[in-house]
């Protein structure tokens, strides 16, 4: 499992002030806990969210934001994303 954050601050055009993303290669779901992130209010990236996404899986992850946690399906790339205001 490969987890990253980048920061959007200051690209005004990117539409979003942070991005979390995920990339889980198993063939099972993974978990992660990270904890220093707790509290953001990520939102699943809204390509995963389409009625015609490419990755149908994506949709399944999750992002715990009390407890800091995300839930990525088994080979799944997702993005979760913090809208900039």
């Amino acid at each position: 499992m490969i987890v990253g954050e980048l920061d959007g601050t200051g690209m005004p055009s990117a539409g979003f002030t942070s991005v979390l993303y995920a990339i889980n290669v198993d063939t099972v779901e993974r978990r992660v806990d990270l904890p220093e992130l707790a509290g953001r209010r990520y939102r699943l990236h809204p390509v995963h969210r389409a009625p015609g996404a490419a990755d149908a899986q994506a949709a399944g992850a999750t992002w715990e934001a009390d407890a800091g946690r995300l839930t990525v399906p088994a080979r799944t790339a997702v993005a979760w994303v913090i809208d900039a205001r």
